[in-house]
């Protein structure tokens, strides 16, 4: 049964590593430079808690989220148990903030088996779908980000989620960027043609941004120069009244 609280987005991807949480990061931090009230949380993850620690850490120092909520550990996609899913969900929705919650893996990576209900495996866009909040797509920049957009998107789509808009991260200094789709049409208004939403834009590479180290660099200046936060501001701000 799907849930609604309207004060929340999610951030969600199309592979593991796609820069997520730096956009996410980059994201809140610059929205609380502009006066909003918003968190921003991973409730899920997977792999060993230390592995992870690095993450945390830089989510919770540069956006100013302390991490006084339960994080739901697996050690692996489709390990988490039903308990820990419906857990995860009350954590992304307690609060008055504003909120934006990171989804793990990518939109199909399983989250946990509900036996004896008969609705078979939940993946990360069953969580986005129990949470009813629109949903910001993240790739990775390269050659392939098209066509993983555009899998990814149609996937979310297909569950009746509300897509507000997707973005790409440039993960490594030497990433390519992806081949105009048509020569009268530039990348941003294929993606809008091709997956009808409007792309947001590219977070471009910095050496002076580190998530093992937790160092922010430039990052707000990044985000709002790379980024259209006016449809992220809009969104919330429009749950928030409601």
């Amino acid at each position: 049964m799907s849930r609604t609280n309207p004060s929340g987005l999610i951030i969600a991807g199309t592979q593991a590593g796609c820069g997520k949480t730096v956009l996410m990061t980059g994201i809140a931090a610059t929205l609380q430079e502009e006066g909003l009230k918003v968190r921003a949380i991973k409730p899920i993850s997977f792999g060993k808690t230390q592995d992870v620690h690095s993450e945390y850490s830089f989510l919770t120092t540069i956006a100013h989220t302390p991490l006084d909520y339960q994080v739901q550990f697996a050690e692996r996609p489709g390990a988490l148990k039903t308990s820990q899913f419906q857990a995860a969900i009350r954590t992304a929705i307690s609060g008055t903030d504003s909120v934006l919650v990171e989804l793990p893996g990518s939109t199909a990576t399983p989250l946990c088996l509900t036996e004896g209900t008969g609705e078979g495996w939940q993946d990360s866009a069953n969580f986005a779908k129990e949470l009813n909040w629109p949903v910001i797509l993240v790739a990775k920049l390269g050659s392939d980000s098209f066509e993983q957009l555009s899998i990814h998107a149609n996937y979310l789509l297909e569950k009746g989620i509300e897509l507000l808009g997707v973005a790409t991260v440039m993960t490594e200094p030497d990433a390519r960027a992806p081949i105009q789709m048509h020569h009268a049409l530039s990348w941003e208004m294929a993606i809008s043609e091709k997956i009808r939403s409007p792309y947001l834009g590219c977070l471009k590479h910095s050496q002076s941004i580190n998530v093992q180290t937790a160092n922010q660099g430039n990052l707000i200046r990044t985000t709002s120069d790379a980024l259209d936060l006016l449809p992220i501001i809009k969104a919330i701000s429009m749950r928030v009244a409601l």
